[in-house]
Formats: C-alpha cells, sequence, structure tokens
C-alpha cells in the first residue's frame, strides 16, 4: 500500500512507503512475540506429550500387574488344587515330578493351553 500525499502549493506528489519507522520496529516486535509465542506452544507441546507417554506406561504397568493377579488367582484356584492330586497320587507309587511336570500334568487334567 503506497500513500499519496499532494503538496497544495507544488502539486507535487510524494510518496510515503507502507512503513514508516515507527511502523517498522513495531512489526519486528510483533513478529519476535509471534516467535516467543510459537516456541512457547512447542515446549508446551513437549510437556503434554511426555505426561502423555508416561501416563499410558503407567496405565500399562497397571494393566500387566492386573493381569498378573488374575492369572496368580486363576493358578491358585484351578491349577493348584489338580497339582496336589497329581503329587498326591505320584506320591502313592513313589514317583517325583518336577514342578513343571507337576503343572503340565494339571493342565492336561483341567484340558487347559499350556502358557
Amino acid at each position: 500500500m503506497v500513500l499519496t500525499f499532494l503538496c497544495s502549493e507544488t502539486k507535487n506528489r510524494f510518496r510515503l512507503s507502507r512503513y514508516s519507522s515507527c511502523d517498522y520496529f513495531f512489526n519486528i516486535i510483533i513478529i519476535l512475540f509471534y516467535k516467543i509465542k510459537l516456541q512457547k506452544k512447542v515446549e508446551e507441546d513437549r510437556f503434554i506429550r511426555e505426561n502423555e507417554k508416561k501416563f499410558f506406561e503407567n496405565k500399562k504397568k497397571e494393566l500387566e500387574a492386573k493381569l498378573h493377579e488374575e492369572e496368580l488367582a486363576v493358578f491358585q484356584e484351578t491349577i493348584a488344587p489338580a497339582m496336589a492330586d497329581a503329587e498326591h497320587l505320584l506320591e502313592k507309587t513313589g514317583d517325583k515330578v518336577s514342578e513343571n511336570g507337576l503343572e503340565a500334568l494339571a493342565r492336561w487334567k483341567l484340558d487347559m493351553e499350556e502358557e
């Protein structure tokens, strides 16, 4: 945008540039504030992503702990008694089987798949 002024005495036209010196410095200040705002936005986004990552990691750990507790409860309720029965039967004949072998026998007896 070019501003044009007419001089009344000489009828000469003077053209002023779009920016005076004050406008130029004002625009520089606005640009600096804009860059600072963008930098803050980037830092805020990075902070939010880090917090989201920590949140999801904690949720994953909680879920894994809960699943482990559920698996342990299933083991205690179903597999452990079957293991005790198998161990009792093997003791009658004088045979010995490892804990893993007893667990495999109990799972086979209960028609459960190996994990």
